[in-house]
């Protein structure tokens, strides 16, 4: 099973026909548009806004559907970690617009009705862009739904979509998979080379090939070294 479709039972909101709506005065957007937003913005060519669900559906033939959607939600989601874009928290059934809060260092305030930056911390973001749900509290998962929805405000993820540019085309990523490395390594500084491994499939002996092609031209990749990538990673 992909790590894109988490073995869950909630329905992710891709699959409904209808979204929450997004502030009526402007200030802040829905996660799921957001997200096709940064997606045709990175690949103004490839991108279809069919992307993500095809990603977070079961089926297996949808590569470059996937490592689009992939590329989008480390981008956004490093974004989001980093306090670059700021969010906002809305009740299922509506209402006001809860902005993020960061754990309070007063004792006496209950951790649990806290959520910020922090919530964005994860070793993989494809729970929170499949669901886009999130307590006032830390994400889980688990929790039984109805959770509040995930709202960018306007003006801070505006403006990370001007500081980006168009990625190389779908079709180099796929013909010469170090452009791929390279893109997803420029998406999150801090992907684990392990972690990017796993999103091609092909041995480790070739991967190494495209890495060593990569490190060329993203000399910080030769940081990361052989000898724990072999001791980590599976084997062909």
């Amino acid at each position: 099973m992909s790590r894109y479709y988490p073995a869950v039972n909630r329905k992710s909101f891709w699959f409904d026909e209808q979204w929450p709506r997004d502030a009526p005065d402007g200030s802040y957007i829905f996660l799921g548009r957001a997200v096709l937003a940064t997606g045709k913005t990175l690949f103004p060519d490839q991108w279809s806004d069919s992307d993500p669900k095809l990603a977070f559906s079961p089926r297996e033939s949808v590569h470059e559907e996937r490592a689009r959607t992939n590329t989008v939600m480390e981008s956004l989601g490093v974004a989001l970690a980093r306090g670059d874009v700021a969010f906002a928290l809305r009740a299922n059934a509506g209402g006001d617009f809860k902005r993020q809060r960061e754990a309070a260092l007063d004792p006496r305030v209950s951790a649990l009705v806290m959520f910020g930056k922090s919530n964005w911390n994860v070793d993989d973001f494809a729970p929170l862009f499949k669901f886009a749900q999130m307590n006032d509290g830390k994400y889980r998962v688990e929790q039984v739904p109805p959770l509040d929805w995930i709202y960018l405000e306007r003006q801070t993820f505006d403006r990370f979509i001007a500081g980006m540019t168009p990625t190389t085309t779908e079709a180099d990523l796929i013909k010469e998979p170090w452009r791929r490395i390279v893109a997803m390594k420029t998406a999150n500084p801090l992907l684990p080379r392990k972690e990017i491994f796993a999103a091609f499939e092909m041995s480790t002996r070739e991967f190494q090939r495209h890495w060593d092609k990569a490190a060329e031209q993203m000399p910080a990749l030769k940081k990361a070294g052989r000898r724990g990538f072999r001791l980590n990673e599976p084997q062909s």
